[in-house]
Parts: C-alpha cells; structure tokens; sequence
C-alpha cells in the first residue's frame, strides 16, 4: 500500500529542512544518546511499536506525559509523541522517527 504523508513527511522534514532554514542545536548543547520515537497516533501499532523498542534494547515510554518526561528514556511512542515530534527533533538532532499507519477507516472503527 502506497502512503502519500509517509513520503510528505520525509520529504519535508529530510530534503527540504535544510533549504527553508530549519537550524538545529549544535551536538555538543544536546544529550548524545540515540533515540527513536514514533509518531504515529494510537491504534497505529505504537503499543506493539514501543515492545519491539524494548525487545531491540530501547528503554522505552509508551504514552509519555510530555516532552520532559522523555528525557528518561531512549524511546517513546504515541499521540503525545506525534504532537511533539518537531521539538523532540530540534532536542535530539540525531534522533530517528518512525511513522505508523493506518488506513482510516480502520482507525476510526477502532476507537468504538
């Protein structure tokens, strides 16, 4: 299945960041762990998203309560996380995100 916002949102944030003058901290101001975040809304995987972090060796939040509270962790999911995804981006420069879909009828019938 082809999504469009997966490669809108690459497309933004990977090719044309550095044209509209997106700047990020330098590294030597930002914590220098590794993290990856997903930034999918609920009911797109995230929960089984935040076990195969765990599984992989991430210490992992799901559903954190806000940006701060990541600061614990190695990785994190949910709508909190898609909500903050340009902060947590601008916080940790060398950060990876993972985008979760679904297709929206089922994500609707999933929340009755």
């Amino acid at each position: 299945m082809n999504h469009p916002q997966r490669w809108f949102i690459w497309l933004i944030w990977v090719e044309l960041r550095p044209r509209l003058g997106f700047k990020r901290k330098s590294s030597a101001s930002t914590d220098q762990k590794r993290r990856v975040f997903g930034i999918g809304l609920g009911k797109t995987g995230t929960t089984s998203l935040c076990m195969a972090f765990a599984h992989l060796g991430y210490k992992t939040v799901h559903l954190p309560s806000s940006v701060e509270a990541v600061q614990n962790y190695d990785a994190a999911a949910d709508n909190s996380v898609a909500a903050a995804f340009r902060k947590l981006d601008w916080r940790y420069p060398q950060s990876k995100f993972v985008l979760t879909l679904r297709p929206v009828t089922e994500w609707l019938a999933s929340w009755e």
